[in-house]
Formats: structure tokens, C-alpha cells, sequence
């Protein structure tokens, strides 16, 4: 548990129930009759101990605090130090208190285990980072959607949107080596409107880890040999609501590229077609048992299962954040459970347009849903 805590953003608090009542007669007569052969070795002479008294709800004064934990005085004979710096056993008393009244709801006793890593948030506030865009990844969401791609020590991971590196600053914390890649070259330069405003590497020299390579690529027409090379693919696709995505003029055109283009020669990439390169790149590239993380937009009315598939990729995870009462992001994971036969790279492609289009969940479907409604309105 205390493993799963030292990576968890979304756990606060972790603790060993002993026993729990609505009330303070309900909760000491619960204490009381717990065994003995079970409390005694924390009353050892040898068990440093201290008591935490834990509110949610309400918050409570020192005195209060005080007054509550002598409350626990005739039923918890300690015979250790009170140690309140690494002692051998924390205890904590957990009140929840109705709202808005602030009256005790339920009252909740047991040892402490471990704390999460909401702190986290703090520490990769994007409100304190040095280079940010309007779509880079809250730190929140960026440490989930590594976790779920299952990041450890020495794991390849690539962001093929990398932006302004939010997600790989998140992989790189939890100890992955990175690769970050992006069409536009004034993001990986941190350059606006042809003016220096921050860096990628910036971002990584703030929190002092190295930084990742960063390669301008475009995921339509990757000049990458086909070997499973990443053990975790992450990132957040355009896909045209925030912000839309360019890829490579597939033929050579006589038109005039400024010389000041960010994009070069590039065009509109349909977004259905980000989607389908997505997951036909990710199963070309990952490592068996390997995993891909990415946010997928739906209309909140369509079916929880309905997400795009490919048949060397595994469905593992589907979570589901409502942007408002009609759209909804989903963090979608996937593992590799197949390798890939680039002798079936069509028809592998043709499944996931396939998926997109017969379970309502194509760009053109959302957008026509978004369109009708701005109509009617």
C-alpha cells in the first residue's frame, strides 16, 4: 500500500480501520472491545506512538484537537514515548462532519499508513511553470495518465503531441527516460509570435530532471523504423476543439511557402485520421505489453464503451471526464497484447475507422451534434 501511495495523486490519506461509530459512546465502546492479543503490542514500552485527530468538512482549533485526543486517554493505555517525528505507530482519529452544520456525521479510528501524492499538484502547478500553452496537461492529470501507462525507472516513453512537454514532465518525475515530438516548430523552440517565451527544457530545468530529446516529427508520416521501441506512448491528440492538427503535404505543390511558416508545407489533419495514425502507430511501436494513454473527446451521450479499437491493442482503462452537460474527454488506455504484421496495416486501419464511424464517435459526429446545438440555440 505504501507503494501504491508513493505514486497515487488522487488518495489522500491511507489508514488501518480499527473501528468507527456515529457517535463518541458508539466509537470508545467499539475500542474497547477490540482483543487484546490485537492492541497490546502497540501499547508496548518499546512503540513510540502519537495521535492525529483528522477533519473533514470542518476545521478544527489546536485546542479542540487537544480536547478530542484526551477524550482517547482511558481507553488507549500506552506505555511508549510520545515521539512526533517518525514514531513507531501514528494514530489518527478521522471525524467527518455534515454540512453545512459542522456536527460530527461519522468518526472513524485506526493507525496511519501513508499519505498520496497530492501534493503533486503543487509542485507541477502549471500557475508556477515556466512554459506553458492553453492545452498543456494539468499536473493532476498528466501523473494519472502515467501511472496508467505503468512509468517506472528506465521505461521509454514518448509524447507524440508534445507541446509544452506537460505529460512528459509527469513521466519523467515517476523516472522515465523521454521522447517528446511535435509538427510545430516554434513549440519545441517555446517561441511566440517569433519572439522567445520559454522552453521545454526551461520546464525540466525548473524541476531539475533531464530533459527529453525533442525530434519535429508528424505522426501521419513518421520516419521511424517499425520495431516495438516505447514502453509507454501518452498524450493529448488535437483534435480540432482547442486546437487543430497539421500534418505533411502528401505531394509536392508549386505553391510559395512563406519563409517565416511555422508549419512548412503542411495541411489540415482530419482528425478521425489523427486517431487511426494514433493507434496504428502505437501498435507498431510499443513493446509487447507495452501501453498507450491519450485523451479522447465524445459527446457525453454516447455509450461509456464506445471508443476507438484496434486489434493489437487491449482496451485496459476508460475513465471519463465530463467538460460540461454535453461533452466529455475520455483518458483512454490501451496495451499491446499482439504483434504487429505490417502486412495487415490496412485492414488494421480500416477496424479503427471502422469503430469510429459505426459507434458514433467520428469528428464529424461531434461536430455535427455541437453544430445543431449552436443552431438551435
Amino acid at each position: 500500500m505504501t507503494s501504491i501511495c508513493s505514486r497515487a495523486v488522487l488518495i489522500k490519506s491511507v489508514y488501518k480501520l480499527w473501528c468507527e461509530g456515529d457517535s463518541w459512546e458508539e466509537l470508545f465502546s467499539s475500542l474497547s472491545n477490540l482483543p487484546t492479543e490485537f492492541t497490546n503490542p502497540y501499547f508496548a514500552p518499546s512503540a513510540s506512538w502519537k495521535l492525529d485527530i483528522v477533519s473533514f468538512n470542518a476545521t478544527l482549533t489546536p485546542e479542540q484537537q487537544e480536547q478530542y485526543r484526551l477524550q482517547f486517554e482511558p481507553y488507549l493505555p500506552f506505555e511508549g514515548p510520545v515521539v512526533l517525528r517518525a514514531p513507531s505507530n501514528t494514530f489518527s482519529c478521522v471525524l467527518h462532519h455534515n454540512k453545512p452544520e459542522k456536527t460530527i456525521k461519522h468518526i472513524y479510528f485506526g493507525t496511519f499508513i501513508a499519505d498520496g501524492q497530492r501534493n503533486t499538484n503543487d509542485r507541477f502547478n502549471l500557475k508556477k511553470r515556466h512554459y506553458i500553452g492553453p492545452t498543456s496537461t494539468c499536473a493532476e492529470l498528466a501523473s494519472l495518465m502515467s501511472n496508467q501507462i505503468l512509468t517506472q525507472n528506465g521505461s521509454l516513453v514518448w509524447d507524440c503531441f508534445v507541446g509544452t512537454g506537460s505529460l512528459l514532465v509527469a513521466a519523467s518525475a515517476h523516472g522515465a527516460f523521454c521522447i517528446g515530438s511535435d509538427i510545430d516548430k516554434r513549440v519545441l523552440r517555446g517561441e511566440k509570435k517569433g519572439k522567445q517565451v520559454g522552453s521545454i527544457r526551461g520546464n525540466f530545468d525548473q524541476y531539475q530532471m533531464k530533459p527529453p530529446e525533442l525530434v519535429r516529427m508528424d505522426l501521419s508520416n513518421l520516419l521511424l523504423r517499425s520495431i516495438p521501441l516505447f514502453d509507454g506512448i501518452l498524450c493529448d491528440p488535437p483534435y480540432g476543439i482547442r486546437a487543430g492538427a497539421r500534418k505533411t503535404r502528401s505531394s509536392a505543390t508549386d505553391m510559395e511557402i512563406p519563409a517565416d511558416s511555422h508549419s512548412g508545407n503542411t495541411v489540415v489533419y482530419d482528425p478521425d485520421d489523427v486517431i487511426i495514425d494514433l493507434l496504428d502507430t502505437a501498435a507498431r511501436l510499443l513493446t509487447l505489453g507495452g501501453r498507450l494513454a491519450y485523451l479522447f473527446p465524445t459527446l457525453s451521450s454516447v455509450d461509456v464503451n464506445s471508443i476507438p479499437l484496434h486489434p493489437c491493442l487491449r482496451v485496459v482503462a476508460n475513465s471519463e471526464d465530463k467538460l460540461t452537460l454535453l461533452l466529455s474527454r475520455r483518458l483512454i488506455t490501451m496495451e499491446k497484447i499482439a504483434e504487429y504484421e505490417m502486412e495487415k496495416r490496412e485492414m488494421y486501419r480500416e477496424v479503427t475507422k471502422k469503430s469510429l464511424i459505426e459507434q458514433g464517435i467520428s469528428y464529424n459526429d461531434l461536430m455535427k451534434t455541437v453544430g445543431n446545438l449552436g443552431r438551435s440555440e
